[in-house]
């Protein structure tokens, strides 16, 4: 097992691991399992104070379970990445499981850390992890990995590709021989390094290189945890003149996570985009189409559109970010739009905003385009101060928000309701369920939470121990809020390959036109396999967007509104339209095929009309 470089302590000790920021260890000591275990740190430095009255490892290197260590993570109110036991291996085989059940009840509990666990005895960690959650996956905070050192051991990898984890993830280190053809089917990082200490093995390149370049290959984040020898620098960590220190997709910068920033909150100006923020912004760009056009060739001669959280405008490899995306799609109506386009993008950090200058100045505006970017300003305060701008005769101005946090702190729900109170404005939200539901309950995050949710009902959903009855507990809470001043809510889930929420996406409007665009929008987003798309409006109703629609179920939902009544095919079209997660497009197959078994009839067909045709609104449906 890898070590600490000193013993735990009540504070969470700042450990020189690269790959984690403390370690805490309710259990040590452990036995030497195979042969990276034969120069084990944690038993060379456990074992200098054996005898050492009140040390402790005053008895050395034996196995002791350490109870009053359980809560220690429930302390430490700055988050953290955790990396439990690192003097000892939690599932060896004289740990109860009782215990190990009181390990993870903690780690679940502080979900605002995440925590690492690492063993060499996988196979009771699969069995462990899969009887505690069934069918359900491990918290998406708590990564599971197992440790192997050659390519004897790969079964190994075998056990942790069937544990029901959200993150896998190899230490491949000491690395002591080469792997060979390496699976990594469902592993979601992978660390390399090399054996330090006086009796260290020396670890060959072409080992490294190959493990490295399968990691590639597979598109699986890799970390060169460093070469060894005498000591763990000894060797540096270049491995062909650069660094590696990538990370899974779902890694935060815990230590910038108190603020309420909980994603992955990048540091640099620009960073790489990354597939679900790509769906998202094919979303985004196919309402605006129709949203821009509707308003601006109808009867308002202003529109604006907000972007909350622009960000600099492009990401690392030149792709557009939403901002840029919103102009180039106003930029590219032909006809042009006629009516006034207003652009207020409001991006926090001064270097991004700048970065989005030089973007928006790199295009040619036509006159009746006016763009403001606000920047080293929050979204609350820059939407404040340009509000009266935007105000003609009273009320806000045809409006389209875009908010998009990295986190929950700066998108007040008292913003969001505002917006919501002016006729002809809409909000489109990024709700990140699963950076919200892991902070949740930390107690520095209470004012954070209440300005997001707009109220204090969220402390409810906190104290749910189902993950999944919180989960909906806390999209329910938002989506009633948003209710108090919309008309049309629906909610658009999106879940990654193991059927774990990422984010919902909620669009709040008063105008039943735009609701019918954002469906049209959502049921035209391409899936590329890795995430899903699906409206989670209702729970009983849950509908996942494709190419096709599923019938069946919007005929079920059809039936039970409408059985035993007569309505007009508006009436039906409209019920779709609001009640449902179908298009209006949708409901005519349906009509088509009640009436062809006899489930339907026709009260005023005009005459001529064919069979299974519903073009006429008025016409007036028999439901049987």
């Amino acid at each position: 097992m890898i070590c600490s470089r000193c013993v735990p302590n009540e504070t969470g000790h700042v450990t020189a691991i690269e790959w984690t920021d403390a370690t805490w260890n309710p259990v040590t000591g452990c036995t030497k399992i195979s042969s990276g275990c034969d120069n084990c740190y944690a038993e060379r430095f456990s074992e200098r104070f054996r005898g050492v009255p009140g040390h402790p490892f005053e008895r050395g290197f034996e196995l002791q379970l350490r109870p009053e260590r359980l809560e220690q993570p429930m302390r430490w109110r700055d988050p953290k990445m955790i990396f439990a036991n690192s003097m000892s291996d939690l599932f060896h085989k004289e740990v109860p499981f009782h215990f190990v059940d009181r390990v993870f009840d903690t780690m679940e509990k502080a979900n605002w850390h995440k925590f690492q666990i690492l063993t060499k005895r996988s196979s009771r960690l699969r069995n462990y992890v899969n009887a505690r959650y069934g069918e359900r996956f491990a918290p998406s905070h708590i990564w599971l990995g197992t440790s192997i050192e050659d390519g004897s051991k790969k079964s190994r990898v075998d056990h942790i590709q069937a544990t029901n984890a959200s993150v896998r993830f190899l230490s491949i280190e000491p690395l002591l021989g080469p792997l060979g053809q390496l699976d990594l089917n469902g592993i979601h990082w992978v660390i390399v390094g090399g054996e330090s200490g006086p009796h260290a093995r020396p670890m060959l390149v072409e080992w490294a290189r190959e493990v490295r370049d399968q990691c590639k290959a597979a598109n699986v984040p890799f970390f060169f945890k460093q070469w060894g020898g005498l000591t763990p620098k000894s060797g540096g960590r270049l491995l062909d003149g650069r660094e590696w220190s990538q990370w899974p997709m779902t890694h935060t910068t815990c230590r910038a996570a108190k603020g309420g920033h909980a994603m992955a909150a990048p540091t640099q100006t620009t960073w790489p985009l990354e597939p679900h923020t790509r769906a998202k912004h094919e979303i985004l760009k196919r309402y605006l189409q129709a949203w821009m056009v509707i308003l601006s060739q109808g009867r308002f001669p202003e529109i604006l559109y907000i972007d909350g959280f622009a960000g600099p405008g492009q990401y690392k490899g030149g792709e557009a970010g939403s901002p840029i995306i919103a102009l180039d799609t106003a930029l590219g109506f032909k006809p042009p739009l006629t009516a006034t386009v207003h652009f207020l993008f409001v991006e926090e950090r001064k270097d991004r905003a700048d970065y989005l200058r030089q973007q928006v100045a790199s295009r040619t505006l036509p006159t009746n385009f006016r763009v403001v970017v606000e920047g080293d300003v929050t979204f609350e305060s820059a939407f404040n101060c340009r509000y009266s701008s935007y105000v003609r005769h009273g009320s806000l101005i045809p409006t389209f928000a875009f908010i998009d946090p990295f986190g929950w702190t700066g998108a007040p729900f008292s913003v969001v309701k505002r917006i919501l109170s002016q006729r002809n404005c809409e909000v489109f939200v990024n709700f990140m369920y699963e950076e919200i539901n892991r902070f949740i309950g930390h107690p520095d995050q209470v004012d954070n939470f209440n300005s997001f949710f707009g109220a204090d009902e969220w402390e409810q959903c906190a104290r749910e121990s189902e993950p999944r009855v919180r989960n909906r507990c806390l999209h329910d809470l938002y989506m009633r809020q948003l209710r108090t001043g919309a008309a049309y809510v629906r909610s658009f889930e999106m879940s990654n390959a193991r059927d774990v929420t990422d984010y919902y996406l909620f669009y709040a409007t008063n105008s039943l036109l735009g609701l019918k665009k954002m469906k049209e929008a959502m049921w035209k987003a391409d899936e590329s396999g890795e995430f899903r798309f699906s409206d989670a409006t209702n729970p009983n109703q849950l509908i996942l967007f494709g190419k096709a629609p599923h019938l069946p179920a919007l005929r079920q939902q059809i039936l039970t509104a409408f059985s035993s009544k007569d309505a007009p095919v508006r009436e039906v079209e409209t019920f779709v339209l609001k009640e449902t997660a179908f298009r209006e497009t949708h409901y005519k197959g349906v009509l088509k095929t009640l009436e062809a078994e006899g489930k339907l009839t026709v009260i005023n067909a005009a005459p001529g009309r064919r069979a299974g045709t519903f073009g006429n609104g008025a016409m007036m449906l028999r439901f049987t």
